[in-house]
């Protein structure tokens, strides 16, 4: 075994957990599925939707990340099953990582429960046959049941010789868990979809036309880079078969580690909201670059491409001849929304009951932020919405708060697992910016401004 990881054993986990507030930010961060919240590391900047499926992480500037993960298991666990499963996963991904015996383990009570905990050491990557430098880094994971069939799970990654900096915070962090009770969140969520509804039914189809802008341009900016751009379009207009209604179009064009990502929209809903329906297609080809072998351009074009429709309920009933015969609409007046996909993988259909209360379309999604009612004084709501990132129909959460001369913040939770994407509207309700949960940000821009940036003619 290394010389560092005996290191470790020997003296580098006596370290106590200190009570310190001040190892802690103020501000508590929160997810809306389990109401789990927690206070992060002073000075950590938060990630939300994270490519390894964390539902947040906080990052110091040295480098030092706190995670935090909500997994599902198909069946029941028990706290004690948790560490083997967590070792076999963490050294399947890290084959080199040595399991550290903990000697004198602080007890964590996140949400004043129990725990469990793996403390992983991972030496550098080093030339074959040469010997560690004593420098590496260390992985710490700590578990506790949300229900049996629910882990949380948090998980600090730092260099090994921060270790004596880094465990307080983190089990300070831990400690700092709470959960609300399931009654307590089964009766906000009704109270904010019923205040989601409410909302939604005061927005008159006049007001929401009057609000069209004709055509808007964005740039798509990631780590102060321009990447990509995006075009939006609102008109009020017919469908196919002549029905009023409103229409919105969104073209996009990214380009992302080696690739181009083309992305068509159009939305539509009719004026008496009976009739929904909608098409993404996007498409994902490498890019070009000099002195790429010419088998490149052979590379095919993968396209996904997605339809929706909202429509009365078709039933299918035996008669007593034991035919099926067709019934079309309930007195309810039950309705179903329809996604079809399909992607380079295969085709699918989706299909869901429409929820009687709280259901917003794909028009209103991309409209109601430009006719915020009530900017006067903070809104939080529940609607549900098809979400395409997911696949499925899901709670959204949206906050609007206030600013300085009428302009206000949206905050919008896209699904209870998905991180947050913080919208900035002016008073007359353009959007100013827009930063998603990975950090890229929307830049209002004119088609000129697009074109000379990424050499368009």
């Amino acid at each position: 075994m290394r010389r560092w990881v005996w290191i470790l054993m020997a003296g580098g986990l006596t370290v106590a957990a200190s009570a310190g507030e001040s190892l802690l930010s103020p501000q508590r961060w929160s997810e809306p599925a389990y109401g789990l919240s927690l206070a992060p590391p002073a000075g950590a900047r938060t990630i939300e939707a994270t490519a390894d499926g964390a539902a947040a992480k906080f990052v110091m500037p040295d480098g030092t990340t706190f995670g935090v993960y909500v997994r599902k298991s198909n069946q029941a666990l028990g706290l004690a099953e948790l560490p083997p499963i967590a070792v076999k996963q963490f050294t399947f991904s890290h084959s080199n990582a040595v399991v550290v015996k903990q000697q004198n383990p602080t007890e964590l009570r996140p949400a004043g429960r129990a725990s469990t905990r793996v403390l992983f050491a991972v030496p550098d990557e080093q030339a074959e046959g040469r010997e560690d430098d004593g420098h590496g880094w260390i992985a710490e994971q700590v578990f506790m049941l949300i229900d049996p069939f629910t882990i949380a799970m948090f998980q600090v990654d730092a260099d090994a010789d921060r270790l004596a900096n880094v465990l307080p915070v983190f089990e300070a962090m831990v400690n700092s868990v709470e959960l609300a009770p399931v009654r307590e969140l089964e009766a906000r969520r009704t109270a904010l979809i019923e205040a989601g509804d409410a909302w939604r039914a005061g927005i008159k189809r006049e007001t929401m036309k009057r609000g069209l802008i004709p055509e808007q341009w964005f740039r798509v900016v990631r780590d102060n880079r321009d990447v990509g751009y995006m075009r939006v379009r609102q008109s009020a207009r017919s469908d196919a078969v002549g029905v009023p209604g409103i229409g919105v179009e969104v073209r996009s064009h990214v380009e992302e580690n080696g690739f181009a990502f083309d992305t068509f929209s159009e939305f539509f809903e009719s004026d008496d909201r009976e009739t929904e329906i909608w098409s993404v297609k996007t498409s994902r080809r490498v890019l070009q670059t000099s002195g790429q072998p010419s088998s490149v351009a052979a590379v095919p074009v993968e396209t996904l491409v997605e339809t929706g429709v909202r429509s009365d309920i078709v039933l299918e009933q035996e008669d007593e001849r034991g035919l099926r015969r067709r019934t079309v609409g309930l007195p309810q007046r039950q309705r179903v929304l329809t996604v079809d996909r399909a992607l380079p993988s295969g085709a699918g259909r989706k299909t869901w009951q429409v929820p009687p209360k709280g259901y917003m379309s794909q028009v209103d999604l991309q409209l109601l932020p430009h006719v915020v009612s009530g900017r006067d004084r903070p809104r939080e709501m529940l609607v549900y919405a098809y979400n395409s990132n997911t696949g499925t129909l899901t709670l959204r959460h949206e906050q609007v708060e206030p600013l300085l001369d009428g302009a206000y913040l949206v905050r919008v939770r896209p699904s209870p697992e998905a991180g947050e994407q913080v919208s900035t509207y002016d008073r007359h309700g353009r959007l100013l910016r827009r930063q998603m949960a990975d950090g890229t940000v929307l830049l209002p821009a004119t088609a000129e401004q697009i074109k000379a940036i990424h050499g368009i003619r």
